[in-house]
């Protein structure tokens, strides 16, 4: 019963908030960001990394965010075709992306809170000139976490290559293996993403056990929808058909609107725990203080 009103309640508040047309508006803000982001990830790591390195990396982060074989396959030969230019022009592509980053990331950053306190229902707005210093110092928080994205990402493809080494295992289909291994690296990037920016984006901020809660099953409903949409392109889509070479890019932005959707879905969950949080704390400070009375009135 309890879940059945929290599920209810919780569908109002997205038809309240205008869930749909908030996740539009992240989506475009967000696409306006990747090229951009590109460029920089490409001019950090060129300059420290080797070249067959990155590349390996860029295979490891597609295979995690477009687990659909065909969609994958594309994503790698578009880029993979251009990293050793993107590396040799390095400099001039670190301008350009800081530029532009700096610029369509900031209005990203603006819708996030924008959203975020739409749904926490806060509406003391922070000053602009320090919200913008703020955007600015996590524009580099987030490049520099997108980096390491890509530095951690080998560290998880030696782990997985020393399991399949050892000798007890071996002969063993590790397909399943390599199914579960994609599904919780893909998992435990957006969680990690989703809780940092419930944390730290919102004026209005709220614990580290909503923050998880949110990003929790927002990561979960992620997670869940990436592996249905992927059995929906193999067996009932035909993008390919309609859209020719253009079907990956029809995928990417169905698939950056839908996990804005479930970003807002998760930052409800988290209001809705804040919510409870609040009234298990009132009504724990009322029990104590019914219990001081009791022993006051005794003594």
């Amino acid at each position: 019963m309890v879940f059945t009103r929290f599920i209810v309640v919780l569908f109002k508040r997205l038809e309240q908030h205008h869930v749909f047309l908030y996740a539009g508006g992240l989506a475009f803000s967000l696409l306006l960001c990747i090229i951009p982001l590109i460029f920089i990830v490409f001019w950090l790591l060129g300059s420290f990394i080797d070249v067959n390195n990155i590349e390996e990396q860029v295979q490891n982060l597609i295979d995690a965010f477009i687990p659909y074989a065909d969609y994958a396959d594309y994503a790698k030969g578009v880029l993979l075709d251009r990293i050793e230019e993107l590396i040799a022009g390095k400099n001039i592509a670190g301008i350009i992306g800081i530029g532009g980053l700096i610029f369509a990331a900031s209005s990203f950053l603006a819708s996030l809170r924008t959203v975020l306190n739409k749904v926490f229902e806060y509406e003391k707005p922070m000053n602009l000139l320090l919200s913008k210093l703020i955007d600015i110092l996590l524009i580099f928080v987030i490049i520099v976490g997108f980096s390491v994205a890509m530095l951690v990402l080998p560290l998880l493809v030696l782990f997985r290559q020393l399991y399949y080494n050892i000798p007890f295992f071996r002969g063993i289909d590790f397909l399943p293996v390599d199914a579960t291994f994609t599904i919780v690296a893909s998992f435990l990037i957006v969680f990690i993403g989703f809780a940092f920016v419930y944390k730290i984006i919102p004026d209005k901020k709220i614990s580290n056990r909503s923050a998880l809660a949110g990003s929790f099953y927002a990561s979960a409903l992620w997670v869940m929808a990436k592996e249905f949409f992927g059995v929906y392109l193999y067996n009932f889509a035909s993008y390919g058909q309609i859209y020719g070479t253009y079907a990956l890019g029809i995928v990417i932005c169905f698939w950056i609107y839908y996990t804005a959707i479930v970003f807002i879905v998760g930052a409800e969950i988290a209001r809705l725990y804040e919510e409870n949080a609040e009234i298990f704390r009132r009504y724990d400070q009322i029990f104590k203080i019914r219990k001081l009375n009791d022993w006051l009135d005794k003594h």
